[in-house]
């Protein structure tokens, strides 16, 4: 089976991330060859990809911006030149171009939806990036007979019929179970994209109720809009122990220095990889209290507690702060609770018979972890 992976841009993030692994992972439990097609740059990881002999088509190398027609076109010549026996479509700003195109040369699609829908009613726009287009898209690939993957929670929106819907936890690779040591300081590690849907200034302001504060630092790794706000606020909040990282490209070194991972997301979430791998690198979970990581965090993995809770966050830093004992029994049941649900290649095998389902004529029998 041949699968081409769609995807607005390449990099080590959210969509991007999910998008490289599955191409890695899926030629490692059938048998399927993988390409992923880029619509744009950024081109951070192209030649690490291509390196591991995954082929990367870009559609629009210079980067500028096209008509739906030169689009059309584009897309056109290159599927009929690759010719796919399925294509995973990870798109948003082009997702009705190119489910049009799909239908209309009869390749099978399946599109994944990275949020979290269960609650969400179908005027509320703020968890789609482009409502319009992206409403009118599900329901067009509804009636072309798409397949579709909702990360984390079933999709229910009116008009699109359940029977189309698997749901798939992402998958990350699997580590050793890391044996985390007493050294001081302990290190409170949030890696995620600079916006106040992560909550980060919530992070900050829980931080000011910890005492003692000799003990700890906190790292953020990534970039955003609020950053430079952020660490204005870290200053005025008298907070010596707090490091902003910037963007990196080592995260699985840092989560190997870590202790505890912490992400007060409000919103906005769809199944958070950087949770996923905390838990691979045995590290306990702080967070909020919303569905995506509830689906992760069971009893025993972490500390959830109420969204805008700044002081209950403050409380359940301080647990895990003075009791290396529970940190530590808190970090192995992530682990294993990681291995067992959410490693690449279980994610990659349930894809992989989602795919088959979309082909016509295949027999159809999954294993779906939907524990």
């Amino acid at each position: 089976m041949k699968v081409a992976l769609l995807v607005t841009d390449l990099g080590l993030t959210g969509t991007p991330k999910y998008v490289e692994l599955l191409a890695l992972a899926l030629p490692t439990v059938g048998e399927v060859q993988t390409e992923v097609i880029c619509y744009q740059p950024p081109l951070d990881r192209l030649n690490a990809l291509e390196a591991q002999g995954i082929y990367v088509h870009v559609l629009f190398p210079e980067g500028s911006r096209h008509s739906r027609g030169e689009c059309i076109r584009r897309l056109r010549k290159l599927l009929n030149a690759i010719k796919p026996d399925c294509v995973h479509t990870n798109l948003w700003k082009y997702n009705l171009v190119t489910s049009w195109v799909l239908y209309s040369l009869r390749i099978p699609e399946v599109t994944t939806w990275h949020y979290y829908m269960g609650k969400i009613d179908f005027l509320n726009g703020n968890i789609l990036k482009h409502p319009p287009t992206d409403l009118l898209a599900a329901h067009f690939q509804q009636v072309a007979g798409a397949h579709f993957i909702a990360i984390g929670d079933h999709i229910r929106r009116p008009g699109i019929l359940k029977h189309n819907i698997t749901t798939i936890f992402t998958g990350v690779p699997i580590q050793d179970k890391i044996q985390k040591t007493d050294v001081l300081p302990i290190v409170l590690f949030e890696a995620a994209r600079m916006i106040p849907a992560k909550g980060q200034e919530d992070l900050l302001r829980a931080i000011t109720l910890l005492t003692p504060r000799d003990n700890f630092e906190v790292w953020f790794a990534g970039d955003g809009p609020q950053k430079l706000a952020l660490e204005k606020l870290s200053q005025e909040l008298s907070l010596s122990n707090v490091r902003f990282l910037g963007w990196r490209p080592d995260v699985q070194e840092l989560f190997q220095q870590a202790d505890i991972a912490v992400l007060p997301s409000h919103s906005g979430e769809g199944l958070p990889i950087f949770i996923i791998e905390a838990m691979m690198y045995s590290l306990p979970v702080v967070g909020y209290n919303i569905p995506p990581l509830q689906a992760l965090v069971t009893e025993g993995c972490g500390i959830l507690v109420d969204v805008g809770d700044i002081v209950g966050l403050s409380a359940a830093l301080a647990r895990l702060l003075s009791d290396s004992e529970l940190r530590v029994s808190m970090g192995e049941a992530a682990h294993r609770r990681a291995v067992e649900y959410f490693s690449d290649m279980a994610f990659a095998r349930n894809v992989l018979a989602v795919y088959r389902k979309a082909l016509p004529g295949k027999a159809y029998s999954p294993r779906m972890l939907n524990k």
